[in-house]
């Protein structure tokens, strides 16, 4: 079991996946632990950051005590979900995030325009991804996904 009372990155690892084109956020993973994964049915937390103010106050989350919400509940949203959650657009895009551990999934990130933002439940009213254990995987859902934006699929250079 983990200590709630802990700063939140004591017991939520994580690895930063670098915006690899300008444009493109740098997305902060943490693995939850085993309990929390088993509660919500999700392995990963991301947080999805667009500027070294954000990263700087996502990294001052972090190092506090997660706050608990109504019913003794884990309250990400009013934690370290606040450091990063300003309303955003911008262009469309769909890109792929390779590991940047061993061990670590590939994401899919997309960008969606504003009139479909709402419908798909995007972060930031903008952001929705996918995570994927293989390479393979995340590429098809990338050009799945990247005919219903419009939009060309952004790769790291590793992958080209």
């Amino acid at each position: 079991m983990f200590d709630i009372s802990a700063p939140i990155r004591s017991w939520l690892p994580t690895v930063i996946y670098p915006g690899f084109q300008p444009g493109l956020p740098d997305l902060i993973v943490g693995t939850l632990p085993p309990e929390l994964a088993a509660a919500t049915g999700r392995q990963h937390k991301i947080w999805i950051v667009e500027t070294v103010h954000e990263m700087r106050a996502l990294d001052a989350a972090l190092a506090r005590s997660i706050p608990i919400g109504l019913g003794g509940a884990l309250d990400f949203k009013s934690g370290p979900d606040a450091a990063c959650s300003k309303t955003s657009s911008g262009e469309s895009f769909a890109a792929l995030y390779l590991p940047p551990e061993t061990g670590q999934p590939y994401i899919a990130l997309y960008a969606w325009p504003d009139a479909i933002a709402r419908d798909v439940r995007a972060q930031r009213n903008r952001y929705t991804y996918d995570i994927f254990r293989t390479k393979d995987a995340a590429l098809d859902a990338l050009a799945r996904v990247s005919v219903k934006l419009g939009a060309e699929v952004r790769y790291a250079r590793a992958h080209q």
